[in-house]
């Protein structure tokens, strides 16, 4: 499970066509596109469309090492629902007509340093986002299936995830 660098999602690389995270093509930065969240796009693999959502790194208070007074947390909490909520509902106005029932998902964290993260901490610290998610598309994400996390560089890029929804025929479990 070693990190590997990638640059900024360009048309073309994997058959996506996504959003550079407000990057001009060149790697250098500009406006979105217009009507675009940065970070959320629609992604076409092997003919069947899935759904990343960009969000930014969860807080470190969320992991399940730290302690903090429980109102901190619901404050945080439900500022990363909102915020996941939000990105997922630009990021379906992207799909607007397609079939949004999900029943996987994967997260990738990218980072501007190489060094060991724990990722069942980074894992538990999304569910906030995952709530999020689940509330916009009106889905139980207690019947979506966990199908992998990864920690890569990306030294181009601020630190950020992306959840990437899946279908039911994308993957086998």
């Amino acid at each position: 499970m070693g990190c590997q660098d990638r640059g900024p999602i360009r048309k073309g690389s994997r058959g996506e066509i996504a959003s550079s995270h407000g990057r001009q093509p060149g790697g250098r930065p500009g406006k979105s596109e217009p009507g675009s969240f940065p970070g959320s796009s629609i992604a076409g693999q092997r003919g069947v469309v899935l759904m990343i959502i960009g969000l930014p790194i969860p807080d470190r208070r969320l992991g399940g090492n730290t302690r903090a007074h429980h109102m901190v947390l619901h404050r945080i909490r439900k500022e990363h629902k909102l915020l996941a909520a939000a990105a997922t509902r630009q990021a379906m106005r992207l799909l607007e007509g397609q079939d949004r029932n999900y029943s996987g998902y994967s997260l990738e964290f990218f980072y501007a340093v190489k060094r060991r993260r724990d990722v069942d901490n980074l894992v538990f610290a999304t569910k906030a986002y995952l709530d999020g998610v689940s509330a916009a598309l009106g889905q139980d994400d207690s019947a979506w299936d966990l199908l992998g996390a990864r920690i890569r560089v990306d030294k181009d890029v601020h630190p950020r995830m992306e959840i990437q929804m899946k279908r039911k025929h994308e993957h086998t479990v």
